[in-house]
This record gives structure tokens, C-alpha cells and sequence, in this order.
């Protein structure tokens, strides 16, 4: 089957009516022809399908519209699923919501949603001509009935796919009334209806349900057309050759619908389909003819009948209507020869006559100006202030007429108002101010200056306002503010000083209205509202969007301010709603006494934005309807102001409205309710009880779905897809989870205006509101289940309670399958069972190694425990032999030596003895006490229980109070000795050095002063031994023993030894050793 997809490349301009008023009719048309998209413009016949969307046959295939795109399926006679014909005759939608097409040439189709193909019947004939059928319908029994040209009457049988045949012959006329066959219908007793060109027949069933057709009505003209009506209960509706008619299948009368004339048109009478319609409360016919399109207002009365125009792109494409249907969207479709068109009265909202009935009857003129400023005066006429001079109209009961008085052409006019004794005052672009006495029609100049300030800005009147006293107040364009007295010509005048903060704020002014507490209002183009206060309080009071405080406004650019009356009952409130160049701006004061003290006002200002639904944020002029809600004109269109619900309602040209820009402060509401606004190019008027918003839930549709930008009929799974729209889920494999939706809303009054949300349930967190764009794509989308959902609004922004879903499972590559994660486990929990062996052989081994080592390590704990015990036992050994030893050096030399001491000193006293023998024997007595003293030092080494810490440091300070008396001596060690012993190693070498150290300073320092301090620190100690001797130079000192042993014994206990010393400043000794316990 061979589609193909055509881009509705003019839908926007199909769907905005023209800007031009065409007073000759309301109705305005749209078209749709081959070049928007059609396949070709000979259109037979409209259906609307279950889900949404128009189908139309055609002469050269049959086109499904969307409201955006045509698909058109045609015949490919390669593929056995695509159509039989391309010229399509007959269309209807069976229960189940498949289509069946009759064609030109016999072929009876039917199309399937899900799958998008086609399935084939031919009907048979005895004749040789082809079939053409005419008309198929499906009745409540659910069979297929097809009536034909020149072939009678079938009826299909879809469950056995059989066929039965009524054809009229020459000899059984009675079997139908004619073999030309043009419509089908069922009423309400499941009765079936036929017309024919001879007349119409009914479908008799007999108790076993056998279908006998009877003559009902006998007709010399062809009956065209049938229809259950449902405006007129129990009636069917006859369109003939002779006009239309109601027929009452009980009472079997007929009753003749009048049609509007036909003059000069040959079959203007000739019906070929109806449409009923119920909008707004009124009954309404479109009634097809081979002469036009006749519009029925069975409620008002009112008839009008359109035919083709050859100019207008809004009028009737062609007078021979073939099909008419009234889309569930409320959307008018006509099929003619010359293509199609379309109504939406949901769009034609604006600028309809019957809106303000004759007011502007025979003023074509006025509508295609620019509308500057418009007035209403008390002799009911209604003055257009453009800038081609002022316009009255004379507002007369049966007719209204425009004038123009020539002394008036030549104003520019900018602003009007109406004020006191009849005077309407005019603002002009560069000719001043105009004062028009209404009863005289003479017109007034007033020269506005001011003697200290001469500019040409005071002839640009932008905006007037009049006071409770009389007095005109001018808002000038760079001249700043007026005050004119009327009476007297005293003019006040006031302009931004920069030097005041509580003068006029800016020189062009906008906007000026008196409130119902009489105060005056200004509002500036630059410097935001100001309010007038008076002389005896500073002037002026002025709130802008440049303050810090909280309550500012939005744009200091004011285009115009409006006071509520009818949103606003209470006395003690004031709301003010103020039009910037940055959105809607609503100013309420509180509490309000009519106070003109601004600083003592307690005002709220709130604004609203295009964040907050407005079209745009430039507002021209406001003004509010009977319920208090805002009509607002903005750049882009009138956007309607609900107050209550603070929601925004947009209409533009789609609705009926001008194309063009609003002019500031050019609005009026007349007595009848009519809002009349101001442009560029004319005036938009309507009344506002009958604009309503569509309450139409439109159906959205999944129109398009595509892999990796390619459409759905390039893709593999094609078969899946193929009806998209009607699909309920899709399959992907894993590398094609790229791909892109595309939607539709079937609203059809304004597709451009839908817009659209979309979520995929499994990857977006929330909906995505897409505006006005109906596609969308995904990528990169993990393997899994997904429900891809859209939601639309209609044509006027309701969103619809249709959400269109869908289910897309992508499925996981072959690695990533349920089997694949099977294999996974086993593979994985075998691994583990593998490592499980390897670990617990390993671990077993390790234990084995452990044990092993444990043994060893035991042995050879064992081993040093015996060494332990031998060196305990040998050290014990020592300390026995040290203890002999110094017993017995003790006992035996000590003694021996004291006994020489003691009897050199004996004989050294003895007079016998000469002086050289005593001398000698002197010498022998002083070596042995200092032999005495060295066994003594020897034998306290030596002893064991002389090893602790404690005792080397008595015993050091014993040798030092030994050399009391050569010295001043200062001892210093910690109060707190550790208990520790030391190797004798460490012993006898730190206590050698010390004593080498000290018997130095007696010898040789000279020192009158000696320092010896300890310090311990763990098993750290720091022996430090300072002198103020004379000291000596330790280079020329290194061949001396005392120094070497010094740094000897230093060396053997891995001391570290620093010395200090310099002729004349003393010594300094300083030995860092670790002191390392002895075992017990």
C-alpha cells in the first residue's frame, strides 16, 4: 500500500480569517484545496471516524486529516492491501471503528486502523459496465449495506462474506424502486431507508428476519438524500431535486422546508446532503445544493444563502456541494467540486454585525482606518477620533449614518473626552487642543503654553480627563501635565524638576483618570503612576518599578489606567488596573477614605505577566465587561481577564479579530454591552456574553512514530506500528531506543492554537509542556518498559481529560536477556564455588604453613628460652664473680692498701725518720689513699647491686662534694629518679667520663664555678658539666689521652658527646646517652 504524508504547509492561514469587514455576509470560509495539501480537489464525500479524524474521498484517493497533515492513501497495484480504486464515491465507519470505502469502480474496501492495510471485495453483476457505488451504511444487525449506480441494492455480510443483491428488472419492478440507489439510512425502529431516483424505499424485515424492500414514496425526480434528523424528532429529512423536506415515517406526511431563494442558479433547490447543528441555543440547517450553501437559523428565523465567489479566498469554493458534516469539534466541512471548505462558528467570535446590530450599518469607510480614540456623546452618536480626522456616528433606530464635518478632516486626532455642558474635547497629534461644542458644531482652539517653558511638545495631546470642579486636565507627549480652567482660560502647568521628589515624575503622559473619590490619576510613559495631592501637599505622589520598597509596579512605560466599577461594589476600596509596556498591573488600596495623601494610602500592587498567560506583555487598552472581568487589548491580540480566577483567555485573527496593533486608550463599551475596541486598521467590536470558551474535551492521537528519524514504514517492525494511533503498545530491540513521537489534538477550529504536555512514565519525572510544538524525541532510553502518554488542550487552552498512551518495551540485548542472566548465575555461583575450593585448599594449605611455623617458633622459643636461662645463669655467674672480686679487692688490696696508708702516715710522724725519707714516704702514703680511693671507685663498679640509675648518680655527686671548696658547685638532678639498672657497661663508661671531666676542672680549668645538671627523659638521660675555667682550645687538645678516652668510652655506650670550649670562656661537656636497662 503506497502513502504518502503531505505537509499542511497554509494551516495557520486556513485557520485566521481576513482582517477585511465583508458586511454582506458574516460567514467567512476557509479553504482547502490541492495546494494546502489535498490529493486532488474533486471532493464526493466526509466522514469523521470514532477516533477524530476527517476523512475525505476524493477523485484521486482517500485523505485522513489530522488537523495538521493529509496521508493519502491511493492504489499501488503492487501491493494487494492498498486500495482497489482512487476514486472515491462512499464512506462509513462500522462499530468497530474500521472504514469501509466504496469506489468508482465497484470496489467495496475496508480499512483497518490497526493495521493501516486494505481487504478487497468485488461486487458482482450480470451487466458489463462497471459498479460505481453511491452510498454504504452499516445497520444496527451489523450488516453492510451498499446501494450503487445503475445496480441496485447489496447488503455484505461480513461474518459469512456473503452478498445479497436487489436489482430492479423490466419484469419484478416491485423489488426496488430504482436501481440508482443514492443514500441509506436506519431510524430509530431499525427500519432501513433508501432513496432512489423514483423515490424511497423501505427495507420490510419478516419474522425470520428476511429483508423485503416496499415503495413508500414515488418521486419523478430523484431523491438525492436521506437523513434521521435530530432537531426534529422522529422526522427524517428528504433532500430532493424539488428542495428539502421533513417526513414523518409514521403518518408518512411530508412537510417542505423553504429554502432562500435561487435566482439565476439551475439547481439552487436541488438538495444534496444536511447538516444539523445546535450552537449557542439556536437551531441551525446547512443545507448542501447543487446551487450554493443555504444556512438555516430554525431559531432566529434567519436564512442566507452562500455561492462560490471568484475573488474572495473567504467565500464559497464551489457551488455544487457533494457531502456536508459537522465535526465533534463543531467545525462546518463542505465538499465541493473545486476542493473543500470549512466554518468554525467557535472562531467567529469578533466583529459580527448581529453584535452590534445597525450602529454601523452603511460605515464601511470608518473600518479600515487607524482608530485613534472614540467618544460617546449624550445626543447618542458616537465620535472615531483617527488620523485622518473625526468620524460621527448618528446612532438612529433603523438606520446609522457617518459624517464627517470638514472643518474636521484635518485633524490628527489622538485623544477624545467627553465632558460637561456638551463639550467634546479632542487631543491632536501637533495641532493642539480642539474644544467641539456638540448642539453648535463649532470647534474651539485652545492655546496651551506656558510662558516659562516654550516647546512644540504642547500641540501632541495625548490624553484629557475632567475633574469634579470642571477643569480639563492635558497630558502632553514631552510637555508634561495641564490643568486648563474653562471658565476663566487659567492654565496650571507641571513638568518633571529633577531637583524635586515630589513633582511630576515624567514629561510624557499617557494616561489621566478621575477615581470615584474624585482624585486624579497620571500615568506616565518613562516614570511610572502618579498621583495628583494638590498644592497644599506637595503636588504629586508616585509609585514606579524602580523602588525597593515591596509595593512597585512593573514598567514605569503606563499605556493606560482603568478603574473597576463593576469588579469593585465596596465604597471602602479603590482598584485601579494599569496597562505598562511589562504586563497588567493591579492597584488596590485599601481601606480607602478618598485620602489624597499617597504616603497614607495602603496599596497592594500585583502584576501579571505572559508567565501568568497573557499574549503579550505590551497593553494598549483595558476595559471591563457587567462582571467586573477585563477586556485587555495587546500587541498580539484581546486577551480576556477573569478576575475571580486570575485566568488568562487569548483570542487573535484564528478568532475573528483584526490583525493589527491596539491603539492606547481606545476602547468604549456602548449602552447594549458592545465593547469597541481601537487599531490600526479599523475597530474590533463584539459582545462579550457571547464569547464563550469551548468546553469540547478534543481527543489526542499518537499521529507518527519514527526510529532514528526514519518514518515508521522504514523500520523492521513496521508491522507493529503500522497504526500508530491505534497501537497500544511497541516492541523495540535494544539499538532502537532513539526515536520520536508525533501528535495531534482533533480540534479542528484552531489546530495552530493546541497545545501540548508529554510524559514518559520510567524516565520523566513530571509532564513536559511543549507549547504549541507536537513532537518530541527520546534517546538513548535504557532497556525497559516505558508508557509514553500526551495530553492536548483544545483551541481555546482547555485541556482535555484525553490522555493518548502508549507501551514501549525495549528489549535488553541477547547479553542482558532473562537466559543471558541465567547463564550469568550458574557461571557466577560456579566461579564462587570454584574460588570456594581454591580458598578453603588455600586456606588449608596456609593452616598447614601456620601449624608448621607455630612449631618452629615454638622450638625456637624454646631454643631462647634455654639461652635466656644460660645467660641468666652466666649473668648470675658474673655478678657472683663481680661481688668476689670486690670482696676481695675490698677485703685483701683495699685493706692492704689502707694498712700502707695508715703506716706511711705513722712513720711519716716519726722524728727518727730524716726529711728526704719522709718525703718518700710521703709520696707513699698520698698513692696509697689515691690507690685506696681507685679500689674503692673499682669495687663500687664492680659490685652488682650498685647498677641503678639512682646509685650513679649519688656516687657522681659524691665525687663532686669531694671537690667542695675549689669551687662553687651547682648539682642538679631530678627530685624524681627512675628506678632503673644499668648494663655496667654504661655504668663504669659514664661515670669514668664524668670523673675524667671533673678531675680535669681541678686540675687544670681554674673554674670558680661548675654546673652539673641531669636530665631523664624515658630511657634517654642528658649529662650536661659547664665551667667558667679558663678553657682551651680543642684542636691543639685532640693528642691528649683525656680527651681521646673521653670519646672512646663515649663511642663504646653510642653516646653522643658534645664539646664546647675556647680559650678564656670555659668548658662545656654535654653527653646524650640512652640508657638501656639491664635484665633481671
Amino acid at each position: 500500500m503506497k502513502t504518502k504524508i503531505l505537509k499542511f504547509s497554509l494551516l495557520v492561514s486556513l485557520y485566521t480569517f481576513l482582517c477585511t469587514i465583508a458586511f454582506a455576509q458574516e460567514i467567512k470560509f476557509n479553504q482547502f484545496t490541492a495546494g494546502n495539501g489535498l490529493s486532488n480537489n474533486f471532493v464526493n464525500c466526509l466522514l469523521q471516524d470514532k477516533t477524530g479524524f476527517i476523512w475525505f474521498g476524493t477523485d484521486d484517493g482517500l485523505n485522513r486529516f489530522d488537523g495538521y497533515e493529509i496521508k493519502v492513501y491511493r492504489n499501488n497495484p503492487d501491493d494487494k492491501y492498498s486500495l482497489s480504486g482512487n476514486i472515491i464515491w462512499a464512506l462509513c465507519e462500522d462499530h468497530q471503528g474500521n472504514l469501509w470505502i466504496g469506489t468508482k469502480t465497484g470496489g467495496l474496501n475496508k480499512y483497518s486502523p490497526d493495521s493501516d492495510k486494505f481487504k478487497y471485495w468485488k461486487l458482482e453483476t450480470d451487466s458489463l459496465e462497471e459498479i460505481n457505488i453511491t452510498s454504504i451504511f452499516e445497520d444496527s444487525r451489523k450488516y453492510i449495506w451498499i446501494g450503487t449506480y445503475k445496480n441496485g441494492l447489496y447488503r455484505f455480510n461480513p461474518l459469512t462474506e456473503e452478498f445479497d443483491h436487489w436489482y430492479n428488472t423490466n419484469y419484478d419492478k416491485n423489488i426496488i424502486s430504482s436501481n440508482f440507489i443514492t443514500s441509506i439510512i436506519e431510524d430509530q425502529n431499525s427500519d432501513i431507508w433508501i432513496s432512489t431516483y423514483n423515490g424511497i424505499d423501505k427495507i420490510i424485515f419478516s419474522q425470520s428476519g428476511k429483508p423485503n424492500p416496499q415503495l413508500i414514496k414515488e418521486s419523478p425526480t430523484p431523491i438525492w438524500y436521506l437523513k434521521t434528523s435530530t432537531l426534529f424528532e422522529n422526522m427524517i429529512l428528504v433532500g430532493s431535486l424539488n428542495g428539502l423536506q421533513k417526513f414523518d415515517p409514521v403518518s408518512g406526511v411530508f412537510t417542505q422546508i423553504q429554502l432562500p431563494t435561487s435566482d439565476g442558479l439551475q439547481f439552487g433547490q436541488s438538495v444534496s446532503s444536511v447538516a444539523e447543528q445546535s450552537f449557542n441555543n439556536e437551531k441551525i440547517l446547512w443545507v448542501g445544493t447543487y446551487g450554493g450553501l443555504v444556512y438555516l437559523n430554525l431559531t432566529t428565523g434567519h436564512n442566507e444563502r452562500y455561492i462560490q465567489g471568484e475573488t474572495e479566498k473567504s467565500e464559497l469554493i464551489s457551488n455544487q456541494i457533494h457531502d456536508i458534516i459537522i465535526d465533534r469539534s463543531g467545525v462546518v466541512w463542505i465538499a465541493g467540486e473545486n476542493g473543500l471548505n470549512f466554518y468554525s462558528q467557535k472562531r467567529a467570535k469578533f466583529n459580527l454585525i448581529s453584535s452590534v446590530n445597525s450602529i454601523f450599518s452603511n460605515t464601511d469607510k470608518l473600518f479600515n482606518m487607524n482608530i485613534r480614540a472614540i467618544a460617546y456623546t449624550d445626543n447618542k452618536s458616537y465620535w472615531f477620533g483617527t488620523d485622518a480626522g473625526l468620524y460621527e456616528i448618528k446612532n438612529k433606530k433603523n438606520n446609522s449614518s457617518i459624517t464627517n464635518n470638514p472643518s474636521l478632516t484635518s485633524l490628527n486626532v489622538w485623544s477624545l473626552f467627553y465632558g460637561s455642558s456638551d463639550k467634546l474635547w479632542i487631543g491632536t497629534y501637533g495641532q493642539g487642543l480642539k474644544e467641539l461644542d456638540i448642539k453648535t458644531n463649532k470647534l474651539k482652539s485652545w492655546k496651551v503654553d506656558n510662558p516659562d517653558f516654550k516647546t512644540a511638545s504642547f500641540n501632541y495631546v495625548k490624553t484629557i480627563a475632567e475633574d469634579n470642579e470642571g477643569n480639563i486636565w492635558i497630558g502632553f507627549w514631552g510637555a508634561g501635565l495641564a490643568r486648563l480652567n474653562p471658565a476663566d482660560g487659567h492654565l496650571d502647568h507641571w513638568r518633571k524638576e529633577n531637583i524635586s521628589s515630589t513633582g511630576l515624575s515624567y514629561n510624557d503622559i499617557w494616561a489621566i483618570i478621575k477615581d470615584k473619590k474624585g482624585r486624579i490619576w497620571i500615568g506616565t510613559n518613562g516614570g511610572g503612576l502618579d498621583l495628583y495631592q494638590g498644592e497644599n501637599q506637595n503636588n504629586f505622589y508616585n509609585w514606579n518599578a524602580n523602588e525597593n520598597r515591596k509595593q512597585k509596579l512593573s514598567s514605569n512605560s503606563i499605556f493606560t489606567v482603568f478603574e473597576s466599577v463593576q469588579g469593585n461594589k465596596k465604597d471602602d476600596q479603590t482598584i485601579l488596573w494599569i496597562g505598562t509596556a511589562n504586563g497588567l498591573n493591579k492597584f488596590f488600596i485599601k481601606d480607602d477614605s478618598g485620602n489624597k495623601d499617597g504616603a497614607k494610602l495602603n496599596v497592594e500592587i500585583k502584576s501579571y505577566t505572559v508567565k501568568d498567560g497573557l499574549p503579550d506583555n505590551t497593553i494598549e487598552s483595558i476595559f471591563e465587561d457587567e462582571n467586573g472581568n477585563l477586556w485587555i487589548g495587546t500587541s498580539s491580540g484581546i486577551s480576556f481577564f477573569n478576575t475571580l480566577t486570575e485566568k488568562f483567555a487569548n483570542y487573535s485573527a484564528a478568532d475573528g479579530l483584526k490583525r493589527s496593533t491596539f491603539n492606547s486608550n481606545s476602547v468604549i463599551k456602548t449602552a447594549e454591552g458592545i465593547l469597541i475596541f481601537g487599531c490600526a486598521s479599523g475597530l474590533n467590536y463584539f459582545d462579550p456574553k457571547r464569547i464563550t470558551q469551548s468546553s469540547y474535551s478534543s481527543p489526542v492521537v499518537i499521529t507518527d512514530f519514527q526510529i532514528h528519524n526514519q518514518p515508521e514504514n522504514h523500520n523492521n517492525n513496521s508491522e507493529l506500528i503500522a497504526g500508530i494511533y491505534n497501537s497500544k503498545s511497541v516492541e523495540l530491540l535494544y539499538n532502537q531506543n532513539d526515536f520520536s513521537f508525533q501528535f495531534a489534538s482533533l480540534d479542528y477550529n484552531a489546530p495552530d492554537r493546541n497545545e501540548y504536555a508529554y510524559f514518559m512514565e520510567g524516565f520523566d519525572r513530571d509532564w513536559n509542556y511543549s507549547g504549541k510544538r507536537r513532537f518530541v524525541t527520546y534517546t538513548n532510553l535504557d532497556p525497559g518498559e516505558y508508557v509514553f502518554q500526551v495530553k492536548a488542550t483544545n483551541s481555546d487552552g482547555m485541556w482535555s481529560n484525553d490522555i493518548a498512551k502508549i507501551f514501549i518495551v525495549i528489549k535488553p540485548p541477547f547479553w542482558k536477556t532473562w537466559w543471558a542472566y541465567t547463564v550469568y548465575v550458574i557461571a557466577f555461583f560456579g566461579l564462587l564455588y570454584f574460588i570456594r575450593k581454591t580458598e578453603i585448599r588455600r586456606r588449608k594449605r596456609k593452616e598447614e604453613e601456620r601449624l608448621r611455623r607455630e612449631r618452629e617458633e615454638a622450638r625456637l622459643r624454646e631454643a631462647e628460652l634455654k639461652a635466656i636461662n644460660i645467660e641468666q645463669e652466666k649473668e648470675l655467674e658474673k655478678q657472683k664473680i663481680r661481688n668476689r672480686i670486690a670482696q676481695d679487692l675490698h677485703d685483701e688490696i683495699g685493706s692492704n692498701l689502707s694498712s700502707i696508708s695508715l703506716m706511711s702516715e705513722l712513720i711519716q710522724n716519726d722524728e727518727k725518720i730524716n726529711k728526704e725519707a719522709s718525703e718518700k714516704i710521703k709520696r707513699i702514703h698520698s698513692v696509697a689513699k689515691g690507690s685506696t680511693q681507685a679500689i674503692r671507685d673499682i669495687v663500687w663498679l664492680t659490685n652488682p647491686s650498685s647498677d641503678s640509675l639512682k646509685d650513679l648518680i649519688v656516687k657522681m655527686k659524691e665525687v663532686a662534694d669531694n671537690s667542695s671548696g675549689k669551687f662553687n658547685l651547682n648539682f642538679d638532678y631530678p627530685q624524681e629518679i627512675p628506678d632503673i639498672n644499668l648494663l655496667p657497661e654504661t655504668k663504669r663508661n659514664i661515670f669514668f667520663i664524668y670523673k675524667e671531666v671533673m678531675n680535669n676542672i681541678i686540675k687544670h680549668s681554674g673554674a670558680k664555678n661548675v654546673n652539673i645538671r641531669f636530665k631523664i627523659e624515658d630511657y634517654n638521660m642528658l649529662l650536661s658539666i659547664k665551667d667558667d675555667g679558663k678553657g682551651f682550645n680543642i684542636n691543639d687538645s685532640f693528642n691528649g689521652n683525656g680527651i681521646k678516652n673521653i670519646k672512646s668510652r663515649a663511642k663504646e655506650i653510642n653516646a653522643e658527646l658534645k664539646f664546647e670550649s675556647s680559650p678564656g670562656n670555659g668548658t662545656i661537656l654535654e653527653l646524650f646517652s640512652s640508657i638501656t636497662q639491664m635484665r633481671d
